[in-house]
């Protein structure tokens, strides 16, 4: 219960009103609430009384970064990583505040950096592809795309599939890239499987694009998904005449 934690951080507080950690929990209780200014005053008073409060910083980047005020969101970003140099997500952050402020040269030198000290993680690989892609550098961001796809990413896959559906090109690629997204996850999502069987269908491969369209149909009804629900049962009956 919400209220309750607040409660519980609010007497933790009057008996020590110093104490980071409790004024971090109150936040992140605000933040449940979407209770913006207070969670934002929380964190501030974490890093006040404990100037290593990196997770403090990064949540309030954070918050400023959902609520678009992306010069504060760099500010807090940079706060982070200056605490915690190896902190990844702060270290994206800071690009991604820098690209929403037009800067994407001064973004894409973050990345850069990001991977040559993450070099295993995709998320900088990922973070550049789409920094090129809003460039409208498509060679440049299919690159770094297939560099995070190979450390198995599966966002990037679905920016990749993207690229190639615009071109309507067929091939099995395609179907790599689908099988990626939907790869080693106990819940399918309906839309990622409709993704899978159509690029089946595609190749010709019908009974794995009606297995799987179905497997899509079937989510798709569980979940209360009225107009997927029929794309597919109209996609299953092409098939079906296909076959």
């Amino acid at each position: 219960d919400n209220n309750k934690a607040k409660e519980f951080f609010n007497r933790a507080l009057k008996l020590a009103p110093n104490f980071s950690d409790a004024w971090f929990n109150l936040g992140l209780a605000f933040n449940q609430e979407k209770n913006f200014p207070r969670a934002a005053e929380s964190y501030k008073n974490a890093l006040k009384y404990d100037s290593q409060a990196a997770l403090a910083a990064r949540n309030l980047a954070n918050m400023y970064f959902r609520n678009k005020d992306y010069v504060n969101a760099e500010t807090y970003y940079k706060m982070a990583v200056r605490i915690a140099p190896k902190d990844l997500e702060s270290l994206t952050g800071i690009g991604n505040s820098l690209e929403k402020q037009n800067k994407s040269e001064a973004a894409r030198e973050l990345y850069q950096k990001a991977i040559a000290s993450f070099s295993t993680s995709p998320v900088g690989y990922y973070s550049m592809g789409l920094s090129f892609e809003n460039q409208q550098q498509f060679n440049q961001a299919e690159k770094f795309y297939k560099t995070a796809i190979e450390l198995n990413f599966a966002p990037a896959a679905r920016r990749l599939l993207g690229f190639y559906d615009s071109v309507a090109s067929p091939s099995f690629n395609q179907i790599e890239l689908a099988l990626l997204i939907n790869h080693d996850s106990d819940f399918k999502d309906p839309y990622d499987l409709q993704l899978l069987g159509v690029e089946y269908a595609r190749n010709g491969q019908l009974n794995e694009a009606a297995e799987t369209l179905h497997s899509a149909l079937e989510q798709a009804r569980s979940k209360n998904l009225p107009a997927l629900v029929t794309d597919l049962e109209a996609s299953l009956i092409q098939i079906n005449n296909a076959r």
